[in-house]
């Protein structure tokens, strides 16, 4: 008899033990219920509002330059040709070549003209002229610059002699 009674301990010590594991391995049916209605509730995201795009002002294009005239050419050829007689002794005129209203050039783009120039010279009696090509460019809005044409002629003059009634 006391080995009925132990084996019936033994059993009723095992229920004990392998019930609250059983339980908590399969949930009651109100657990299961309740774990039904949370995966169907499940909670919306809010959608967040993309901010709008500062809108785009355009930068408005730098102002374009000036290009060259005839009038500014002349000008430019002009005050070249004195200032490169001034420093001369020898030299007893300046100008360009070209009308009152139109330079004598080579090349004639919009900012960037190749235009001719010249200087008498008197050497004791023998006259000749010297001719040169000035580079008159833009500069900025509405600069002007230039430099004489070092490739043109020697180192920049053609020298030839004037005839007695030339000028």
């Amino acid at each position: 008899m006391k080995r009925l009674t132990l084996m019936a301990l033994i059993a009723v010590l095992s229920l004990a033990v392998a019930a609250p594991a059983v339980a908590t391995a399969s949930p009651s049916s109100s657990s299961a219920e309740t774990a039904a209605k949370k995966k169907g509730k499940k909670k919306k995201k809010k959608k967040k509002k993309k901010a709008k795009p500062a809108p785009v002002t355009p930068t408005p294009a730098p102002p374009t330059p000036t290009p060259l005239s005839a009038a500014e050419v002349i000008n430019q050829v002009g005050q070249k040709a004195a200032a490169y007689c001034l420093p001369d002794p020898i030299c007893v005129d300046s100008g360009y070549y070209g009308t009152d209203t139109q330079p004598e050039c080579q090349s004639k783009a919009a900012y960037v003209w190749v235009c001719y120039g010249w200087n008498d010279e008197d050497d004791e009696g023998d006259l000749f002229t010297c001719d040169f090509r000035e580079v008159v460019e833009r500069v900025g809005l509405n600069g002007i610059t230039s430099h004489q044409d070092l490739a043109y002629g020697d180192e920049g003059w053609d020298c030839f002699d004037t005839p007695d009634d030339a000028r």
